[in-house]
Parts: structure tokens; C-alpha cells; sequence
């Protein structure tokens, strides 16, 4: 009866969060097919370059402090957490406005595009914004304050949305598609920001205190290992986009970014709501490894259902959808769609069974595994480069391994969990096979 109590729980915070992530992510996909016919894939990519450097610093600036604002028994201890990490990511922001403002002119060499030039100073900002929304948001998922968290989202998604129409049509080009996200990022935060207020005491201060230098040495782990790891794992997702930046054309880059927005879409729209009930479901499990083994297992084969449909249909007719849906100019992004879906399904499972290593404290095996991924995806990119592939077989070579390396990384995870290595394999191979084969035979037929 408690199980059972649990999982209703737990199916009914993932389904708060993602009916407000699902309407979030509907806006985007709902008005790609116009944003293609608004935007050429330049500026696509002019904004995919942008928000790459955004994620890559959020990862840094708020010293990772924010995924440890589910653990304290106290929510005091929490919040202390919470200003730890609003003043580093306040004073890592203003520190990174100075570098840019003394090394502009060598950064701006490293991109084709110099319209990136002026974007340049505007980065600090969007990464304020980022990071402040996170901290927040692992405050609202502590308080369990998920309707807060999904009315957020859908503001932030409907700002975006939006204002990237509204300019498109008035012909702003690419600079309506990076001011639509930039504002979007200050929205966000006003829908998050409520929670904290509501729960702060007067006697709170944003200053460091003995207390705040307690609580960074006791999570001390989070920006050692933790940080590291996930700055790898952002690192290693963005790396196609810097070299396609520098080595080819911004063009590349906006292909590209249109065939990770579509395939992302799955991640976004429930990985990201499960992985934070899951986070908070297992934290509160107080060590039963069975129950973390049940939730784990059942949680990875609902993602793997869920995802290789998706997955098959797109390895098969990625190139026709595309150009279908998105205009007859982007069948290139649907072709790296096709090489990129198998090692999305498995970046969309990763993304919540991730969190494993936090619930587990093992940040230090986290980062070893960061570590191989990232240096598996340089190599491919440099021996592709070596090789002067063009993009699209590029593209084919970082997706193969990429599906390879995170296979590995779900396997890892859930033998961890304590599901049996022969049983991973099995059901594995049995649900793509089933996935995979009737688009096959269907495209078989059709050719």
C-alpha cells in the first residue's frame, strides 16, 4: 500500500511538470515550421552559437551548488544553499562581463560569423539569467512547488515563442531570434522566483557567513567533481557546434541546431520533469537500495518504450519529415537527424538516470565517465577534421559513437542501480529490434 502510495506520487508530480513542460515545448515545435520560413539556417545558427556559449558557462557559474538543495534534512540549510549560489553565479557573471569586455577582439576571431560580435557582451547576462533560473528551480522542486515550476516554463517557452515571431515578421532577422531567447530567460525567473520569496526569513542575508562556508565544505563535492562532469557532458553536447562555427559555416551550425531542437524535443519534454522527480523520489528513499533498483529499472524501460518509435521512424525518414514540415531548404537537418536519433535516444534516456550519481554520491565516477565521453567525441571530431570530411559524414561519425559512448553510460548507471547486466542487454535488444524492424520493412516497401 505505502509502494503504492509513492508511485501515484510520483506519477502525479511527473505529470504536473509535464503537462506545463508539454505545453512549453509545444510552443516551439508548434512554430518552428514558421520560424524556418522566417530565419535562414545562418541565423539559426547565429542563435545556436549563442546559446551554446550560455549553457556551457551556466554550468560553471553557479558552481553546481543547486543540485544540493535537495539533500539537507533542514530547509533552512537549503535556502543557505540557495544564496551560495545566487551570489557565486551573481559575481561569476560580472567576472565574466570584464573578460569579454578585454578579449573581445580575439574571441570574435574564432567565429566565421562576426554578427556574433555584439552577442558577445550580451552572454554574461543570459548566463545570470540561467543560472539564477536553476537555483530556483531545484528550490521549487525541494518544495515540490511543481505547478509553480511549470507555469514558468510555459512563460519562458511563450516569451520566446513569441517575441521570435513578432520579429521575424517585422524582418529582424537573427537579432529576433537571440532577443526573443534572451527575454525569455528573464521571464522564467518570474515565474520561479515566488516559491523562495514566499519561504525567505528576514534574518537571511546575502552575505558570506560561517554558516554558507559550512554548507560549501559539507557539499563541497558539487563543484569539485560535479562541476567538472557536467561541464564535460555540456562541453562534449556543444563541441559539434564550435567546430562547425569555426571549421565550416554558420549555415552548418543552423542544420545542425534544427536537427538537435526536433530530436531534443523528447528530452525536454518529459526527461527533464521525470529526471527531477526522480531526483527528489530517490534522495528521499533514505538508502533502500531495493526501492532505488524497482524505481530505477521501471523508470529506464518506460524511456526506452517511449523513445524508439520516435527514434525509428526518424532513422528512416528523417530527410522527408523535415523537408516536409519545416520547408524544402532544410532537408539537410533532417538527413543529421538520421545520423544523430540513436544517440539521442539514448541522450534522452541518460538525462534522468543521471541523477543516480548524486543520490549515490558517486560525483568522482560521474566525472571519470564525463571525462571518456568528452575525449571519445574530441577525437572523432578531430580525425573527421584530419580527414576533411565535410559536415554530414562528420555528423554521421559523432552520432555512431556518440549513440555507442551513452549506451555505455545507461548501462553503467543501471547496473549500479543493481539491475542485472544480462537483463539490461536483453530487454535492450528487444525493444529496438521490435522499434526498428516495421519501419525497415515499411521502407523496404516503399523503395
Amino acid at each position: 500500500m505505502i509502494r503504492k502510495i509513492k508511485l501515484t506520487d510520483f506519477v502525479r508530480n511527473v505529470l504536473t511538470l509535464t503537462t506545463g513542460t508539454t505545453v512549453a515545448q509545444a510552443i516551439p515545435v508548434l512554430i518552428t515550421p514558421v520560424l524556418t520560413r522566417l530565419y535562414t539556417p545562418a541565423d539559426f545558427g547565429l542563435l545556436t552559437l549563442f546559446v551554446s556559449l550560455t549553457s556551457l558557462l551556466t554550468v560553471v557559474v553557479t558552481g553546481q551548488y543547486e543540485l544540493s538543495i535537495l539533500l539537507p534534512g533542514v530547509d533552512r540549510d537549503a535556502r543557505k544553499l540557495v544564496r551560495l549560489a545566487l551570489m557565486l553565479t551573481v559575481s561569476a557573471s560580472i567576472l565574466l562581463l570584464l573578460l569579454v569586455l578585454l578579449l573581445h577582439a580575439p574571441l570574435l576571431t574564432c567565429f566565421k560569423d562576426k554578427r556574433i560580435g555584439f552577442w558577445l557582451y550580451l552572454v554574461p547576462v543570459a548566463v545570470l539569467f540561467s543560472g539564477v533560473f536553476e537555483i530556483l528551480r531545484y528550490y521549487s522542486v525541494r518544495q515540490q512547488a511543481y505547478k509553480g515550476i511549470a507555469v514558468a516554463t510555459v512563460i519562458r517557452s511563450g516569451t520566446a515563442g513569441g517575441l521570435q515571431v513578432a520579429a521575424g515578421m517585422a524582418g529582424a532577422q537573427a537579432a529576433g531570434l537571440l532577443w526573443g531567447n534572451l527575454l525569455s530567460l528573464l521571464g522564467g525567473n518570474l515565474g520561479v522566483i515566488r516559491v523562495y520569496l514566499k519561504k525567505k526569513e528576514k534574518e537571511e542575508p546575502f552575505r558570506i557567513t560561517p554558516d554558507l562556508r559550512r554548507m560549501a565544505w559539507r557539499y563541497r563535492n558539487f563543484p569539485k567533481f560535479t562541476l567538472p562532469s557536467l561541464l564535460l557532458n555540456t562541453a562534449s553536447l556543444q563541441l559539434p557546434v564550435y567546430v562547425f562555427a569555426t571549421f565550416f559555416s554558420n549555415t552548418v551550425v543552423g542544420f545542425y541546431a534544427l536537427s538537435q531542437r526536433v530530436l531534443n524535443a523528447p528530452m525536454t519534454l518529459v526527461g527533464a520533469a521525470i529526471g527531477q522527480v526522480y531526483f527528489q523520489k530517490a534522495a528521499s528513499g533514505n538508502g533502500d537500495k531495493e526501492q532505488l533498483r524497482q524505481l530505477t529499472w521501471a523508470l529506464y524501460k518506460h524511456l526506452l518504450l517511449l523513445g524508439t518509435l520516435p527514434m525509428a521512424a526518424l532513422l528512416f525518414w528523417g530527410d522527408k519529415l523535415f523537408g516536409w514540415f519545416f520547408g524544402s531548404s532544410w532537408t539537410v537537418a533532417g538527413q543529421y537527424a538520421q545520423s544523430l536519433s540513436l544517440w539521442f535516444l539514448f541522450v534522452f534516456i541518460s538525462s534522468p538516470l543521471s541523477n543516480l550519481f548524486f543520490v549515490q554520491g558517486k560525483q568522482k565516477q560521474g566525472l571519470l565517465l564525463q571525462v571518456i565521453i568528452f575525449v571519445s567525441r574530441a577525437l572523432v571530431l578531430l580525425l573527421c577534421l584530419w580527414r576533411h570530411y565535410d559536415a554530414a559524414a562528420t555528423v554521421v561519425w559523432f552520432g555512431a559513437i556518440g549513440a555507442l559512448i551513452f549506451f555505455c553510460f545507461v548501462f553503467y548507471l543501471l547496473s549500479s542501480a543493481g539491475i542485472g547486466k544480462l537483463q539490461i542487454l536483453v530487454y535492450t535488444l528487444a525493444v529496438l529490434a521490435a522499434g526498428i524492424l516495421p519501419f525497415f520493412l515499411i521502407d523496404q516497401w516503399l523503395s
